[in-house]
């Protein structure tokens, strides 16, 4: 929130954090205003998303640490689709990294299938080329909070929709599992972190 301390994103020593009023009023890459701020309903691609309000701790994303997140009811669906972002470098930083980032899909049935993660980008650096597979830019804030509540204009925070196909059509999802990226959630970067915000399937 602007003029209070914000908390890190992430494990990171910036200090630095997405604004609530800058997620209010971000931008699409078609030049469109929609709200990305905790407890809204955006539509990206396409795609309706809901966004849970802050918790009373401040928290508003899951860090990907392996979680089984159940969905709210079985659904068949032709794409799992994800908003998110990247902490303390792209997911692509470690080459043998990003190509063991995956998401599963649990089925009704009890089967399991997994789906490999687009390279998501550090959360203020430019995002990836249009037309990249599985990845589109949801929406770019004008500013972000430095560490000392101060709207820092110097960078943009980004936000991702990812985008991972259902290869199966005969049995409703039921949960997801985010990958591990082996992120130590300590006040040092040393290994890339996936943060969440919310998932939706279409």
């Amino acid at each position: 929130v602007d003029g209070t301390t914000p908390a890190n994103i992430g494990p990171s020593t910036s200090g630095r954090a997405l604004s609530q009023q800058a997620l209010q009023q971000a931008t699409t890459p078609s030049g469109q205003t929609v709200d990305l701020s905790p407890g809204s309903s955006p539509t990206i691609d396409g795609v309706t998303f809901t966004l849970p309000p802050r918790n009373p701790d401040g928290t508003d994303n899951v860090m990907a640490d392996g979680q089984t997140i159940p969905l709210p009811a079985p659904v068949l669906a032709g794409q799992v689709d994800l908003l998110a972002t990247s902490t303390c470098g792209g997911t692509a930083t470690e080459l043998n990294l990003a190509a063991n980032i995956k998401l599963s899909m649990s089925y009704a049935d009890g089967n399991v299938r997994s789906a490999r993660l687009p390279s998501v980008p550090d959360w203020t650096d430019s995002p990836p080329p249009p037309g990249t597979s599985g990845i589109t830019l949801a929406a770019t804030t004008a500013y972000v909070d430095g560490k000392t509540a101060a709207k820092d204009t110097t960078a943009q925070g980004r936000i991702y929709h990812l985008s991972l196909p259902n290869t199966r059509s005969d049995s409703p999802i039921t949960a997801v599992t985010l990958p591990n990226l082996g992120s130590t959630f300590t006040d040092q970067c040393t290994t890339p972190t996936l943060h969440v915000f919310t998932i939706a399937t279409s």
